[in-house]
C-alpha cells in the first residue's frame, strides 16, 4: 500500500520536477552563449522574423506526426490539438535537460493525463522522435552531394551519415520495431504486448513523407536567418542550407547527455556552413542560430499555453 501512495506521490510530482529542471537547465543554456558576437550586428528584420514563424511551423509540424502515429496506433479518443500541442510544447522544452529522456518521458507523462495509455504514448514518442532523426538526416544525404561538401566532410563520414539513416530505417520498419517493442514491453510487465502498440506500413510512411516534407520547412527557417544576416546569401544555395542545417539538428537530437544537442549540432554546422557562407559569417550564424532556437521555442510554448487558456 504504501509503495503504491509513494508511486502515486512520484507521478504526481513529477511533471513539477521537469518543469523545475527545464527551467535551470535552459538558464545554464542561455548563460554559455557567446553574446560578444552579437555586438554591432546588423540583421534583416523581415527575413528574421519570417524564419522565426516558419521555425515555430516547424514545431507546430511535429504535433501533427505525434497525433497521426497516435491516431494509426488506436488511441480512440486524441485530445483536441491546442491541447495536445500544449503537452508537446512543454515536453520539447525539456531538450534543454541533458539527455533525451526528459523529452521522452515528458511527452509520455503530461499526456497520460488526457486519458491516453503511457504504453501507447511510450511507442508513439519514440516512434515519432525515430522517425524525425532518420527522415531529417536521410534528407540531409539526399542535398548534400555537392561538391561543396568535400571541403568540409568527406566521404566517410557521409557514408556514416548513410549507414545511420540505414540502421535508423531497418529498426524503423515494422517487423523489427514492434519484435524490439514487444521484447522490451515483456521484460518490463512481464506481459506480451498489446496487438495496438504494433505500428504498420502505413505509419512509418506517413510519418515519415511527414517529416521529409518538414526537413524543407526547418531548413528554410535556417536559410532565412542566414539571409537576414548575410543578406547576400543566394537563393542557389537554399538546398545546401537545408541539407547541412538538417544534419546538424539530426545529429544534435541523436547525441545524448547533450542539453538541446549544443556542441554537435553547432559544430557540424559551422562546418558545414563554411563551404558557402564566409568563415566569420558562419561563426556568427552559429552563434546566433542557438539564441533564435531558443527564442522559437520559447514562442512555441507561449503560443500553445496562450492557445490553450482561450479554448479553456
Amino acid at each position: 500500500m504504501n509503495s503504491m501512495n509513494n508511486a502515486k506521490r512520484l507521478r504526481h510530482f513529477f511533471p513539477y520536477f521537469i518543469y523545475a529542471a527545464t527551467i535551470v537547465f535552459f538558464a545554464i543554456y542561455l548563460s554559455g552563449l557567446d553574446y560578444g558576437r552579437f555586438y554591432d550586428l546588423r540583421v534583416a528584420p523581415l527575413p528574421l522574423i519570417a524564419s522565426l514563424v516558419i521555425a515555430i511551423c516547424f514545431r507546430y509540424w511535429g504535433v501533427i506526426v505525434w497525433r497521426r502515429i497516435l491516431i494509426d496506433l488506436g488511441s480512440r479518443e486524441v485530445p483536441r490539438f491546442s491541447l495536445l500541442s500544449n503537452v508537446y510544447a512543454k515536453a520539447w522544452m525539456a531538450r534543454y535537460i541533458p539527455g533525451s529522456v526528459a523529452w521522452l518521458a515528458g511527452k509520455v507523462l503530461l499526456a497520460s493525463d488526457l486519458g491516453i495509455s503511457k504504453s501507447r504514448l511510450t511507442v508513439a514518442s519514440l516512434n515519432e522522435a525515430a522517425v524525425q532523426v532518420v527522415a531529417l538526416l536521410a534528407t540531409s544525404a539526399v542535398l548534400l552531394t555537392d561538391e561543396r561538401v568535400t571541403g568540409v566532410m568527406d566521404a566517410t563520414t557521409l557514408a556514416v551519415v548513410i549507414a545511420i539513416v540505414t540502421l535508423g530505417g531497418v529498426v524503423l520498419f515494422p517487423p523489427v520495431f514492434n519484435f524490439l517493442v514487444s521484447r522490451v514491453f515483456r521484460l518490463i510487465t512481464n506481459q506480451a504486448a498489446s496487438p495496438e502498440l504494433a505500428t504498420n506500413y502505413r505509419t512509418l510512411l506517413c510519418s515519415f513523407g511527414l517529416y521529409f516534407a518538414g526537413a524543407f520547412i526547418s531548413g528554410t527557417a535556417y536559410f532565412l536567418l542566414c539571409r537576414s544576416i548575410f543578406p547576400i546569401a543566394g537563393w542557389t544555395d537554399w538546398l545546401f542550407v537545408l541539407g547541412a542545417t538538417n544534419l546538424a539538428g539530426a545529429l544534435g537530437m541523436a547525441t545524448p547527455l547533450v542539453p538541446s544537442g549544443a556542441g554537435v549540432r553547432d559544430v557540424s554546422m559551422l562546418f558545414l556552413l563554411s563551404a558557402v557562407l564566409p568563415n566569420e559569417v558562419a561563426l556568427v550564424v552559429t552563434v546566433c542560430s542557438r539564441v533564435w532556437s531558443a527564442l522559437a521555442d520559447v514562442s512555441f510554448f507561449l503560443l500553445t499555453s496562450l492557445h490553450h487558456q482561450l479554448r479553456k
